[in-house]
């Protein structure tokens, strides 16, 4: 018989900010975020946009999901914009989609030099002398996105891109997680009207 890969557990974090460059010349004005990866969604609350600008600013709960040991073999992770109107509902703008091995490599170089490896290896460089060393804190890693057209996005004109978004994506194996807690959060400076760490 042929063996199935290997699976892992992985925790994904995922902080979504806020948008800007939204459409403002359609009758869209409210706008939300969902995030999938594989059978796994996130989806923020629909908010009104301000002048192309819409803030979410939602901290989502770590979620345990399991695939593939080789991250090349996990489906990918798909940002999208939508947006919903009277006449035609809810429709989606605008997405993003990433490999979830790029999102694995860029948050394992976040890691402390010491605790560079995953899978397990991490939680392990970070004990000495046989006792458990304390949880240290992983940082957030905001990038602006900037959104690819949906095509069947009946408002949307030619050449346009449908916003900008401001967001944090983390994947790890789940013992990594259990060394590296989530860090306690960002402040948000209204003066420069985005999140900053």
């Amino acid at each position: 018989p042929i063996e199935a890969p290997s699976s892992a557990k992985y925790v994904l974090r995922f902080d979504c900010y806020e948008g800007c460059e939204l459409p403002t010349d359609t009758n869209w004005s409210m706008f939300k975020v969902d995030l999938t990866f594989g059978n796994l969604r996130l989806k923020t609350a629909n908010m009104k946009m301000k002048d192309g600008m819409c803030g979410w600013y939602h901290r989502f709960e770590e979620a345990v999901v399991e695939w593939p040991e080789d991250g090349d073999m996990c489906p990918d992770v798909v940002i999208s914009l939508s947006t919903k109107t009277a006449i035609m509902g809810r429709s989606r703008v605008g997405f993003y989609r990433f490999k979830a091995k790029d999102i694995l490599d860029k948050t394992k170089s976040a890691l402390p030099a010491d605790a560079a490896g995953i899978g397990g290896r991490a939680r392990r460089a970070a004990t000495s002398g046989g006792q458990q060393a304390s949880r240290r804190n992983l940082k957030p890693q905001p990038q602006w996105i900037q959104m690819r057209p949906d095509p069947l996005s009946f408002n949307l004109k030619d050449g346009s891109i449908p916003g900008i978004l401001l967001c944090s994506i983390q994947l790890l194996p789940e013992e990594d997680a259990k060394t590296f807690a989530r860090h306690g959060g960002p402040k948000y400076n209204k003066k420069r009207r985005y999140r900053f760490f």
